[in-house]
């Protein structure tokens, strides 16, 4: 799904959480800053224009169109709340046990574990349309893990999460997607009420099958004993045919 080899639109923005991410000299704080491509992009293009509204020696059309595209930046920019980015990325790093000290290390400095937690971070910062999470809890601590299940709670957007935490599920599932013999149940609820909602699916099935098994075994007796009886021979064949089906 987030490699697209789904016909999805196009318009819907997927993020598939990394398990973990390339070290490099990039401090942390700036490695989620920077997943955030659109802000990232307008940034750089107002540092450009900008820079060329000052080279630019005499007022022209030039000048005009410069000054309108800085305005549609800007104006981009507030609906997007950039200025309030950078604490927002803090937020979201220290709620995953990074202090402002390891918000300020290179990412090469961390460890795995550490770097799988600033993946997550990146994901979350980035507010895709549809966020896949696989085993987000598995790398974190239980304050850490408290912490996103808060703030998972808060999410607008939609979330796909494999998880085997089960208290992770009852408080962040409003619906449970059971991949069962190839197909797709969908309940609604939190993990505890899939397993008594399917619990009492099940339940139903059985007592289905075992009507539907005394339906046919009271007619086998019936077809058994009058086989041979020619008085009853269209009545046989009758219940042969409900047999068939």
């Amino acid at each position: 799904m987030a490699n697209r080899s789904l016909v999805l639109p196009s318009h819907l923005r997927i993020l598939h959480v990394e398990q973990e991410i390339e070290g490099s000299d990039t401090l942390a704080l700036q490695s989620v800053l920077e997943c955030d491509e659109r802000r990232a992009a307008l940034l750089i293009e107002e540092k450009e224009l900008n820079r060329r509204l000052h080279s630019i020696s005499d007022t022209s059309n030039q000048d005009s169109f410069i000054s309108k595209r800085l305005t549609a930046i800007y104006g981009e920019l507030e609906a997007i709340e950039a200025d309030k980015a950078e604490s927002r990325a803090a937020v979201i790093l220290n709620g995953l046990g990074f202090t402002s000290e390891m918000q300020a290390m290179a990412t090469k400095q961390f460890s795995g574990g550490w770097r799988m937690r600033l993946a997550l971070a990146r994901a979350l910062f980035s507010k895709p349309d549809l966020l896949l999470l696989d085993e987000p809890t598995n790398m974190l601590d239980l304050k850490a893990i408290i912490w996103l299940e808060n703030y998972l709670q808060t999410w607008k957007s939609t979330i796909l999460v494999v998880s085997h935490d089960r208290t992770f599920l009852n408080t962040v599932a409003t619906d449970i997607l059971h991949l069962y013999a190839q197909k797709v149940e969908s309940y609604r609820g939190n993990y505890d009420t899939f397993v008594s909602a399917r619990t009492e699916r099940l339940k139903n099935q059985q007592r289905e099958y075992e009507a539907q098994k005394d339906y046919r075994d009271h007619i086998q007796v019936f077809i058994d004993r009058f086989r041979y009886n020619a008085n009853r021979a269209a009545q046989v064949q009758s219940k042969l045919k409900l047999l068939e089906k």
